[in-house]
């Protein structure tokens, strides 16, 4: 389909006129049709001029398409291999893997496996939305040096939402927290890749939570520390001494008690109710397009987070609502409220006679990351306002084979810039890419 051509002309001074504003008003609703294109663009009779195409573009853009790609088509979209894999947990949890076990050039088998483990509401998407340079991305990074990458998926995100009895629609299904991820999640993903690929080790990546789950594995089950190589902790929550975000801040002012039952009453188990997530992940690429919009979008994103506008741009931006949030349980951010409120990595408080009852003590019992030998490399931001500074000198000096550690360079670096900053690959990944080949 074509435009006809305006019989609407402008004078030198590019005024608007009423004329001119009905176009406009049409051009916008046109603009999710991508069948639309103007004849003759160099016409200045037949178009908007430059002036009028660069608002327009401040209000809306086309989103990208990769906003509605899922992690094998992401991939595929950037011609590299990709397999999908599922693993049952002990406790009846199905989770989802994507596995590029080469790089575009690379030979088949013979890589080192290794895990990336995303964070809090992510998926195995969120590592693979760096634009417009996509081999900049953490898992084509490593599939091209040569590893056999493993981008897995925690119980109850979009892609690990299914188990053998319980319905996601059951407030039983969502009653887990990321402890049952590292007891339960990360073991099965470790047993299986090396089962699968008949390695005796591999190397481990986490961002956030990532972490978190990681440090309880390895903790609860000490005998998986001989399986694993090497450990690389980005932005670790552990520990949220300082935070200065307004989010959780505020989160923790609630009561626990009260805001689980809020959380389970209003939005049965989830951190949102049930069709938000994929009404979200629907539109937000196009509520959020656009200069402005974009900008509204990152502001939120980043008084969370930490301000970094340097790093995200408004294309990308708009692409990452299309992803982002994923789902994951109410008891899971809970947990995490806890840990800023009691400054402790320890297990879930249920209260004075929950915890009696569950685990025989008045107060939960702590995490002790002295007792996670594996070789770990600390990475943290000088921005993130989630994981100070002084919270990730805290893991360094608890955790019980920390083998590097350095603050990212760049001094805005945030908690989300590890997963969708411009510079996340000159930043950290060439770092971690060193750290494993040593």
């Amino acid at each position: 389909m074509t435009a006809s051509k305006s019989s609407v002309k402008w004078n030198s001074a590019h005024n608007f006129c009423p004329e001119r504003l009905i176009e406009l008003a049409l051009l916008m609703l046109c603009l999710h049709c991508p069948s639309v294109q103007l004849e003759n663009p160099s016409d200045p009779h037949n178009v908007l001029d430059e002036a009028v195409v660069a608002a327009l573009e401040t209000i809306h853009h086309i989103p990208p398409p990769e906003a509605h790609m899922s992690t094998p088509e992401l991939i595929r979209h950037n011609n590299y291999p990709v397999e999908e894999h599922f693993v049952v947990t002990e406790d009846g949890y199905n989770l989802t893997m994507f596995r590029i076990p080469r790089g575009k050039q690379g030979k088949p088998g013979g890589g080192e496996p290794v895990i990336i483990q995303h964070a809090l509401l992510c998926s195995s998407d969120d590592w693979l939305l760096i634009l417009p340079n996509s081999e900049d991305n953490l898992p084509y990074v490593l599939a091209d040096a040569g590893y056999d990458v493993w981008i897995t998926n925690s119980r109850g995100n979009n892609y690990s939402m299914k188990h053998l009895t319980l319905s996601p629609d059951s407030l039983a299904f969502w009653n887990f927290s990321f402890h049952e991820m590292g007891i339960y999640d990360t073991p099965s993903f470790i047993y299986y890749i090396l089962e699968t690929t008949g390695k005796s080790q591999l190397s481990y990546v986490g961002h956030s939570m990532g972490c978190s789950m990681f440090f309880i594995a390895m903790i609860r089950h000490p005998y998986l520390q001989s399986k694993v190589r090497k450990m690389v902790a980005l932005a670790p929550a552990t520990y949220f001494m300082g935070t200065n975000s307004p989010a959780a801040i505020v989160l923790a002012l609630v009561p626990s008690p009260i805001l689980q039952m809020l959380l389970d009453t209003f939005k049965q188990g989830r951190v949102l109710a049930s069709g938000v997530n994929k009404w979200l992940n629907d539109n937000g690429p196009s509520l959020c397009s656009g200069t402005i919009p974009a900008d509204m979008c990152m502001n939120l994103i980043f008084f969370i987070v930490g301000y970094d506008f340097k790093q995200t741009t408004n294309y990308s931006a708009s692409m990452i609502l299309g992803h982002t949030p994923s789902e994951t349980s109410a008891k899971t951010l809970v947990h995490f409220v806890q840990l800023v409120k009691q400054d402790s990595f320890q297990e879930f408080d249920y209260g004075f006679l929950g915890n009696l009852q569950r685990y025989g003590t008045l107060f939960p019992p702590k995490y002790n990351l002295t007792e996670n030998n594996v070789a770990t490399f600390v990475m943290w931001g000088l921005n993130d306002w989630l994981v100070k500074p002084t919270s990730a000198a805290r893991n360094i000096h608890e955790l019980g084979n920390v083998t590097r550690s350095e603050a990212v360079k760049d001094k805005w670096f945030n908690h989300l810039d590890f997963m969708y900053a411009k510079n996340a690959k000159e930043m950290v990944y060439d770092h971690c890419l060193e750290y494993l080949a040593d």
